[in-house]
């Protein structure tokens, strides 16, 4: 893996900040902001971020705790791994691991990520893991914020700039998830992360004046 020379820092307040807004990112457009099923989602979230930046490493441990937590509003969604086939909750589903394989595959998504993915560039292993862990869909719900979870709190842990889904891109994402253009994808994640810095630095130049 690539060494960090513009190591990118946030301080607790502008860490809070962007778990805030992040949160808010991945809300659904039919959520209503001020339900109790709305605000109970949005603090999962911001838990499962505070956890997953805690974790030391990434482990099927770790994974399906970050996935508990995001889920922990819906009552109806069981923890741990999926044991349904092909409806999941508000997700069109096609080509996925079937329920018997869930846990081996991400056993092996995972074994590679610790230690054959390490030599790789930051965001070419990121996305690699945030690409298999939607294929695979572990969960019965929360895959796709329990893998921006992941990638978020990662790049952080390794002195990047997070990224937030503008709305107007989701489209894009899932085309590019939907074809497995990890490549495409890569440089999605790598142009929000560095549109979040050069945010930061036109802030800071506005703070200065």
């Amino acid at each position: 893996m690539q060494l960090k020379k513009d190591y990118y820092y946030l301080d607790e307040n502008a860490l809070n900040d962007f778990i805030d807004r992040f949160a808010l990112s991945c809300l659904d457009d039919g959520d209503s902001f001020h339900s109790d099923d709305t605000i109970g989602k949005i603090n999962c979230i911001k838990e499962a971020f505070n956890y997953m930046l805690s974790s030391k490493e990434l482990t099927e441990e770790v994974l399906k705790t970050t996935a508990n937590k995001v889920n922990k509003y819906a009552w109806w969604i069981l923890n741990g791994y999926r044991n349904l086939s092909v409806h999941l909750y508000n997700a069109e589903v096609t080509n996925t691991s079937q329920p018997g394989k869930v846990e081996k595959e991400v056993a092996e998504v995972i074994e590679k990520y610790n230690s054959d993915w390490q030599d790789m560039d930051l965001f070419q292993r990121e996305t690699n893991l945030f690409l298999r862990l939607i294929a695979i869909r572990p969960f019965e719900d929360g895959n796709c914020r329990t893998a921006m979870v992941v990638l978020n709190s990662n790049l952080i842990k390794n002195g990047y700039p997070p990224i937030i889904m503008p709305k107007e891109m989701e489209e894009l994402r899932d085309n590019l998830l939907n074809n497995k253009d990890m490549m495409g994808l890569e440089n999605l994640f790598k142009q929000l992360s560095d549109q979040l810095k050069k945010e930061d630095e036109t802030n800071e130049k506005h703070k200065g004046r």
